[in-house]
């Protein structure tokens, strides 16, 4: 209240000020000032600029020569109706004012903004946790067996998490083992760094058979399936071949060959010729070659007895000689805990590697009947499944945090009697995500059925499926800017360097 009392001493007192002559204003600076007081009479603090309200415009809408905007930037959007969902706003504000340079410090520029809209709320610092559909779900069965169920089926490695967790079966699993491979071919020494064995092929029990017989008897194993392995041995299911030398009086020999598949077997490695199939980063004489994946691995073949031996195929035999062969269980880190990883396969024959694509939503390297002993398939059907119920919602962790910004001011002289005022920055405001809107999501519900020998899906089934999406209402918001000079402040000011 004793402001108001004593507002019309104040205004006196700039009055005196400019007919005192022993004042320290300049004329240009008591021409600014008389004018003012023309014009707005007793008004405090004196408005010299307002520029009315600008109503927000959409951040999709294009800004041309527009000095006074409002831009309402991208709506977010959430899963869960009635989240509370954060609004930015970014501002500018430009105005010439034709004002003597020396009372620039006495005039300030203020932005004030109304969200017209009871169900906006404005926000000092808002802290918003989005909420979203998790990602495509699957599920894979051979008839009522589950071969895989959630979000990444195209993976190559699975972890014990997974098995724990009920996504797969353990007996439809083998071994993945990392290390390091070192050879030398002739003069050349190689190593096959952070590498994941794939697959190994070895020869044993190559023994002599009897006199007038061109090749000796031996057994070979290849095992993809690999559950445990050494530096010497591998153990795991795979294909099993014995060949032997049968005599047919008189002295005439037939090789005879007995295979076995899905067998299970603990077999001798590096006793003969092996072959070691494996992912890695090959290295020759210490300089990087190549980069192999699992999907697309290096085949490395050491020599034995049997190189050259017409008893086996002439790609069999090897020029490699091991130096180093240092392979471990592979694991995986998961919130701090390391978990081993594991080979999926199509079933517990395990014969056929599980292989689909997140691209297709398509089963690969569907297994056939040539892969197991018996010839026959292990399921009826294979089925597949994205997206059978419907989108969990989930919590993501925190989006960040959305605060006013710091608005940037500054003056710039136009010429040499106008400065021209700019202000920018970003205001917060929060409405509720009542809004509702639709997205395409995936689906998928397929079968496999037997064919040829092998799988084949009967028919796609792929229709659209919508689920609802929420942001908030079309809402709008305005702003001005005032420029303001104050007086007062001004005039004790001046006051005080008068005395």
């Amino acid at each position: 209240m004793a402001q108001f009392n004593t507002t019309p001493n104040k205004l006196l007192k700039i009055y005196d000020l400019l007919s005192d002559s022993d004042n320290q204003l300049t004329q240009k600076e008591k021409e600014f000032i008389k004018n003012l007081f023309s014009t707005t009479g007793s008004k405090y603090p004196v408005v010299l600029y307002d520029s009315d309200w600008v109503q927000s415009i959409s951040s999709d809408d294009t800004i041309v020569d527009v000095s006074e905007f409002i831009q309402q930037n991208s709506p977010k959007f959430s899963a869960k109706k009635g989240q509370k969902l954060p609004l930015t706003f970014d501002y500018r504000f430009s105005q010439d004012i034709e004002i003597p340079e020396s009372l620039l410090p006495y005039v300030k520029g203020e932005i004030i903004y109304d969200a017209q809209d009871p169900n906006l709320t404005a926000e000092g610092v808002f802290s918003w946790t989005p909420y979203v559909y998790d990602d495509d779900f699957f599920r894979i069965k051979g008839d009522s067996t589950l071969l895989y169920q959630g979000l990444t089926p195209s993976k190559t490695k699975y972890s014990q998490f997974e098995i724990d967790n009920g996504d797969l079966l353990s007996q439809n699993t083998s071994r993945w083992f990392f290390g390091i491979l070192k050879y030398t071919i002739g003069a050349d020494s190689y190593e096959l760094r952070s590498s994941s064995i794939v697959s190994i092929k070895t020869y044993y029990n190559v023994t002599p058979t009897g006199a007038g017989a061109s090749f000796p008897d031996w057994e070979s194993f290849e095992c993809p399936a690999i559950d445990a392995i050494s530096s010497s041995s591998v153990t795991g299911i795979g294909t099993h071949i014995v060949s032997t030398m049968v005599e047919s009086p008189p002295s005439t020999w037939t090789q005879t060959f007995t295979t076995t598949k899905n067998s299970t077997k603990t077999v001798a490695m590096f006793e003969d010729v092996t072959h070691i199939t494996a992912s890695g980063s090959l290295y020759k004489n210490g300089s990087f070659q190549q980069i192999y994946s699992v999907l697309n691995p290096l085949t490395v073949k050491f020599a034995g007895s049997l190189n050259g031996k017409s008893s086996l195929p002439s790609f069999e035999g090897g020029d490699a000689t091991l130096t180093s062969f240092d392979y471990s269980q592979e694991t995986t880190t998961i919130d701090g805990i390391d978990y081993d990883l594991f080979k999926l396969w199509y079933s517990n024959k395990r014969a056929r590697w599980f292989r689909f694509s997140s691209f297709t939503f398509l089963l690969e390297n569907l297994p056939e009947t040539s892969d197991y002993q018996t010839a026959t398939l292990p399921y009826t059907k294979l089925f597949v499944e994205v997206n059978p119920d419907d989108y969990p919602e989930i919590e993501l962790d925190n989006d960040g945090d959305y605060e006013h910004s710091l608005a940037q001011q500054i003056w710039s002289k136009t010429n040499d009697t106008t400065y021209r005022f700019y202000k920018r920055g970003t205001f917060v405001l929060s409405g509720e995500a009542q809004k509702e809107s639709t997205i395409q999501v995936d689906f998928v519900d397929e079968e496999y059925a037997q064919s040829g020998g092998t799988y084949v899906r009967v028919s796609e089934n792929r229709p659209d499926k919508d689920v609802p999406l929420y942001s908030t209402e079309d809402l709008s918001v305005r702003a001005k800017l005032i420029i303001s000079f104050n007086s007062f402040l001004f005039a004790e000011d001046t006051k005080n360097l008068s005395s």
